[in-house]
């Protein structure tokens, strides 16, 4: 089975991070915030990618921007795209490290950048962190799976 249905899981919490409350009490950073949040709903990506850096200018703590731009960044598809994404999700992480949505969505970007021990480690993590998370134990168990087919098809003769 391919990671290919694995940002469904992403895009669900992307739309519940845009009806959660966010932690800035700075106008100016929640204005550019929400107008990041309208650009990235219309397909806009590089509008809302100037949005959410100006949100975060104003608000250098505002972790749910730097998630935000982190999803826009992933949206471009790119491998620049995934690499800006690595970082904004480290500075969400950075400010808010008991996340657990910041911590799953880094593990799928691990998984999309072919980062298989790494994402195995996020998701982990994520288990410490909630021990019924769900979502955390179907993909170990995934990359638990294609271990396994791994090393089968390595052993059996063809």
């Amino acid at each position: 089975m391919q990671f290919q249905s694995l940002f469904i899981f992403f895009y669900f919490g992307f739309f519940i991070g845009l009806i959660s409350a966010h932690e800035t009490t700075k106008p100016e950073a929640q204005k550019y915030f929400y107008l990041g949040q309208q650009y990235l709903q219309a397909g806009e990506i590089q509008s809302a990618v100037k949005a959410f850096k100006k949100a975060i200018k104003k608000d250098r703590k505002f972790a749910e921007a730097y998630y935000q731009l982190a999803v826009a960044f992933m949206k471009k598809g790119t491998i620049e795209g995934r690499m800006d994404a690595t970082y904004a999700l480290e500075k969400a992480l950075q400010l808010q490290p008991k996340n657990i949505k910041y911590h799953l969505t880094m593990a799928h970007l691990l998984l999309k950048k072919d980062m298989k021990g790494a994402a195995r480690s996020r998701f982990k993590k994520v288990l410490k962190l909630d021990p019924k998370n769900a979502e955390a134990y179907f993909y170990l168990g995934l990359l638990k799976e294609k271990d396994m087919l791994w090393y089968k098809d390595m052993i059996s003769p063809h």
